[in-house]
């Protein structure tokens, strides 16, 4: 007699629903009238209803659901089978620029916890104007100066890696002077080019295997209100980031609408 089992794969709803079980504690609204907080506007409040969960367990369980049937030959006719769902190929995630900053041990603790249970994928900050304000010193390491809301990267990807997050490291190039550009950058084109090769290259070594996804250019499509880049620095950061990092890395390029 064959033993069989039909399991429901819920891609994403499963983990998220049990992700959600210890985070009761934080009174998250469930809907508008108990947001006390005023987190939500009237209008979402509104939104968030009896009828629109229906509507949305519903879709769950149309696109997002499939039956398996697992035969287990050598498990004995009665016998009660547990099965537990570790992962699946759904990325829900957020980024964790406050990891380790909410000045207080616990909140610190319950947001490093959200990744690998409610969100199994992670954006790390890796602007380069806050990883290396000091050229040839860039804040990898625990023990570097603190910068707000730049953690270190090398305890961020480790503690990620731990919990079997998948990681997107953002942004190994961006235009915005503001945001990205170390200070110590030289206003010449040609000058700059050979460093943005050498940081691209940088990454490539320290995290190769490490880091699943990168955001090689972000917000490229508007360069000329945002300041000085090499030439076609685009296309070619996303040249040597295909001659350094690993065939395995997925490469993004963010990009935003001119205003």
């Amino acid at each position: 007699m064959k033993t069989k089992m039909i399991v429901l794969l819920i891609a994403a709803a499963l983990t998220v629903a049990a992700a959600l079980e210890p985070l009761r504690a934080a009174d998250a609204p469930g809907n508008g009238t108990g947001d006390s907080s005023a987190a939500m506007s009237a209008a979402y409040g509104k939104r968030w209803n009896p009828a629109e969960q229906a509507r949305i367990e519903a879709d769950i369980r149309a696109n997002r659901m499939a039956a398996a049937v697992l035969r287990l030959p050598s498990v004995k006719p009665g016998t009660d089978v547990t099965v537990e769902q570790l992962s699946h190929d759904f990325l829900l995630g957020a980024n964790c620029f406050l990891f380790g900053d909410l000045k207080n041990p616990e909140k610190d603790k319950r947001y490093a916890e959200t990744f690998g249970t409610l969100f199994n994928a992670v954006t790390v900050p890796f602007y380069w104007r806050t990883l290396e304000p000091e050229q040839g010193k860039p804040r990898y390491t625990a023990d570097s100066p603190y910068e707000y809301r730049r953690p270190p990267t090398d305890p961020v990807v480790a503690y990620m890696e731990s919990r079997g997050v998948n990681i997107n490291g953002h942004a190994i190039i961006y235009g915005m002077r503001r945001w990205a550009h170390p200070t110590w950058m030289p206003e010449d084109r040609k000058a700059m080019e050979p460093l943005f090769e050498k940081h691209v290259k940088e990454l490539a070594e320290r995290y190769a295997g490490r880091v699943q996804r990168w955001d090689v250019v972000n917000e490229s499509i508007d360069q000329a209100n945002r300041g000085f880049m090499p030439d076609d620095y685009t296309f070619k950061t996303f040249v040597w980031a295909d001659k350094y990092f690993p065939s395995t890395v997925r490469f993004n390029s963010n990009d935003n609408k001119p205003t």
